[in-house]
Formats: structure tokens, sequence, C-alpha cells
């Protein structure tokens, strides 16, 4: 399948009862300036004060971090913007590698006590055009990803959920691992 044009991924995180999101802040003005992640970091954006809103937001040009509050929880959200591959496998690889790369980072401030679990995860297909949001469109993609996301979760085996909404959102799947997902 042709690489969609934009990704996102979210992961659920866990956090001390006393975490305050504004303490990141700091932490992603470091991470532009030591070059933390891949890619060109170039601002921080807070949105703290919107409920159930986008949180703290690490704009990147090729794609955004962000500790997001949607849903009344908070996750850690890679949202790849542009280049996201040839094909979906490879483009779910580089989701992965990038989300990956911010969640060490992430885990490594140890001073915020944040930890991200490999449990679960959403992915959000963001092109609605080639991917539309409909039980066909999941069904033709499903294999696909799932080989794509074993090959970047040490052969995990995933089970893949339509989350079915309204079909002017975009497409969103549910990842659940059988086992914990040890991401390479």
């Amino acid at each position: 399948m042709n690489a969609p044009k934009r990704l996102k991924i979210r992961l659920p995180l866990e956090t001390p009862d006393d975490f305050d999101i504004a303490s990141i802040i700091p932490v992603f003005h470091r991470w532009i300036q030591e070059r933390t992640l891949p890619g060109l970091l170039i601002d921080v954006a807070d949105y703290k004060h919107v409920p159930n809103g986008p949180g703290i937001l690490l704009i990147g040009d090729e794609g955004d971090y962000s500790l997001d509050q949607a849903d009344g929880r908070l996750s850690l959200v890679y949202d790849r913007k542009r280049a996201t591959g040839n094909d979906l496998s490879e483009s779910i690889r580089i989701l992965f590698e990038s989300v990956q790369a911010a969640r060490h980072a992430l885990e490594a401030e140890a001073e915020l006590g944040l930890r991200v679990p490999n449990q679960a995860a959403e992915i959000v297909i963001l092109d609605r055009l080639q991917y539309p949001n409909n039980q066909g469109t999941f069904d033709a993609v499903k294999e696909s990803m799932q080989a794509a996301i074993a090959s970047v979760a040490e052969g995990a085996t995933i089970e893949l959920t339509y989350v079915a909404s309204d079909h002017r959102r975009p497409l969103t799947l549910q990842l659940q691992p059988e086992q914990e997902m040890v991401l390479a």
C-alpha cells in the first residue's frame, strides 16, 4: 500500500501522582539545544490549558512530539508530518523508530518519573484521501500493518482493532500485543 501522507502514534504514560505536565517544558527546550532526538526540532508550544487537549508540544520539521492530554489521559504522541516512507510498512517502521527514540529520552529524564509501558498503542492514519475511515480500509491494511509492527517489535504478535468512529475522523487502530512489546 502507498505511504500515508501523515501518521500519528499515541503511547499511554504511567505518571507519578504529583506529576505536573509543565515540568516537561524545560526538558523539551533542552532536547532542542542538545539535539536529543533525530530531525530538526524547532520550538515548544504550551497548550496545557486546553481541557483534554494537545498538552505540551515539541515542534519539529519532520514531526511533532507531545505529552498529550486527549481523552483525559496523558500519552506520549509522535505526529509524523512529512517523509513517511515509500509504502505503509516503511512508514510504520519510521513512526516506531521515532517514537522509540522519544520514549528512551523521556524515560532517561529520571526526575520526571515517567514510564512508557510497551503494552498498547494507538495509530492514527491522518491521510483520509488514501485511507478513509471505514471497515474496508482497516481490512485492507491490517495484515501489512501487523507484519510491519512485528518487524519493529521483535516479532511480537499484535492484535489490531479498528476504532470505529465518525467516518469524518481519521482511521484509528488500537494495537494490543499478546505479550509486552519490546521495540527495537
